[in-house]
């Protein structure tokens, strides 16, 4: 073979390795503008996917008040659950059957939704032969009978081991006061005088006059319809 055609032959292999390169370099830049392109579109469909997941969520409080433990908590949280059971365990809050609750679990969570649970706690209401077990979220005792429906009267007693939180019965006594009025009929008396205009042995009436009354008021105290104490108030006599 020629110098010629040699020189000839290397500058064919040039310019197919100068092919192979370009070839090469083009799929490289193709391939990374498809990598751009893929890493572009899963942001933009994070962002995407991220706001509507944020549309979706809906923003509610919660409140727990446990005036046993001298707790009030709220929290602003946000849920995708469907009902307030569902939003209210996604976030660990318990709801027990002695516990009370402004709304209904079972209904569908609301945005902005404002749920308030009260911690309760069940105890033992004694008045006089009967008892009533209820539930109870109020800690101080006159307020607890209040929320269970009793209405203690201005002289009423109420018993407990401390405050609610501290003791599971309540005793509640009913007491009243009244005053009674008792009379007596005091006799009338005779008073025997000399006269001797009258034989010996006769007696003759002056005056017939006539019985006494004697008035004399009671202040009674009555527990649960029971007579517990009497005292004199006032004596007076007719």
């Amino acid at each position: 073979m020629t110098t010629q055609e040699m020189t000839k032959q290397e500058m064919i292999m040039n310019l197919r390795e100068k092919r192979e390169e370009k070839k090469k370099a083009k799929l490289k830049a193709k391939h990374r503008r498809c990598t751009i392109a893929i890493i572009t579109l899963v942001a933009m469909m994070t962002v995407i996917f991220g706001s509507v997941y944020s549309a979706s969520a809906k923003e509610i409080t919660i409140t727990e008040i446990n005036e046993f433990a001298g707790t009030n908590e709220t929290k602003t949280v946000k849920t995708r659950s469907e009902s307030v059971e569902g939003a209210l365990e996604e976030h660990g809050v318990n709801v027990s059957d002695t516990d009370k609750i402004n709304v209904s679990t079972e209904k569908p969570v609301e945005d902005n939704e404002n749920i308030v649970i009260k911690r309760g706690k069940r105890v033992t209401i004694k008045v006089g032969e009967s008892e009533e077990v209820v539930t109870v979220t109020k800690a101080d005792v006159k307020d607890a009978l209040v929320e269970a429906g009793y209405i203690p009267g201005e002289y009423d007693q109420i018993s407990a081991n401390g405050t609610v939180a501290s003791s599971d019965t309540i005793q509640l006594v009913s007491v009243s006061h009244t005053d009674e009025t008792e009379t007596e009929v005091i006799p009338k008396g005779v008073e025997y005088v000399d006269d001797a205009t009258l034989i010996k042995g006769q007696e003759k009436v002056v005056d017939e006059g006539q019985d006494g009354v004697k008035t004399i008021t009671y202040k009674v105290t009555y527990q649960d319809g029971q007579e517990a104490t009497r005292e004199v108030r006032r004596t007076s006599y007719n």
